[in-house]
């Protein structure tokens, strides 16, 4: 008998976990065992169950960074990663993703017999990217637009630091007395962060932020 492929499910949607695990659970080549409702909790499973790959949400990652991933790595380098990602999930996610660490990347959206087939890929050591996403990344090279990734990327290192504390509600003084600098500069720093990320107003650089996960947007 073929041993089954133990699997962690990491997501903060209860029901879409339950249906997961239902789904997961009929289906002979895997098991589930464990879950987890926050990175913290992922971690310490992944540390208790030692899965053989890790199915995580990346609403616990934002895709400034994706550490997340490495801290599993860190946890456990054994357990390969796919991440989940919403229907609209964007290029520079999928890109962003499978920069640190993760094997690979299927949409929310997707059916069960593409999720089973991404498990058994990345289970094999080859990275698997979903249909959809596929379609994502094909249309964004073709458009050659700039994304919101790229658009972040080209802010500076000082512009990168204003952006995160007015992203995180801080007003002009937190900035400047953090930071060290003068409330001329401060001023100047955020007339550039608008205009190189095309947004007008805060309410538009705090929808910004939580798009890219430099802050964390609220739970649906």
């Amino acid at each position: 008998m073929t041993k089954k492929i133990k699997l962690l499910l990491a997501d903060h949607h209860i029901m879409f976990r339950e249906g997961l695990r239902c789904l997961l659970g009929n289906d002979d080549r895997f098991t589930v065992t464990g879950e987890a409702d926050n990175q913290e909790e992922a971690l310490k499973a992944v540390k208790k169950t030692k899965p053989d790959l890790v199915l995580l949400d990346s609403a616990f990652l934002g895709y400034a960074n994706y550490d997340g991933i490495g801290k599993i790595r860190d946890t456990d380098p054994r357990p390969q990663v796919v991440i989940l990602l919403k229907h609209e999930a964007q290029a520079d996610q999928i890109r962003a993703a499978m920069q640190a660490g993760a094997l690979g990347c299927i949409s929310k959206s997707a059916a069960f017999w593409e999720l089973a087939e991404a498990i058994e890929t990345v289970h094999n050591g080859e990275s698997y990217i979903s249909r959809g996403l596929k379609d994502v990344i094909i249309k964004n090279i073709a458009s050659g637009e700039a994304t919101p990734r790229s658009k972040y990327e080209s802010l500076n290192k000082r512009e990168k630091a204003v952006f995160q504390m007015l992203a995180s509600g801080s007003d002009v003084h937190a900035v400047v007395d953090e930071l060290n600098i003068r409330s001329q500069s401060f001023y100047k720093y955020r007339t550039s962060i608008m205009e190189k990320l095309d947004i007008k107003s805060m309410a538009e650089l705090a929808r910004f932020a939580c798009e890219i996960g430099v802050v964390e947007s609220r739970r649906d």
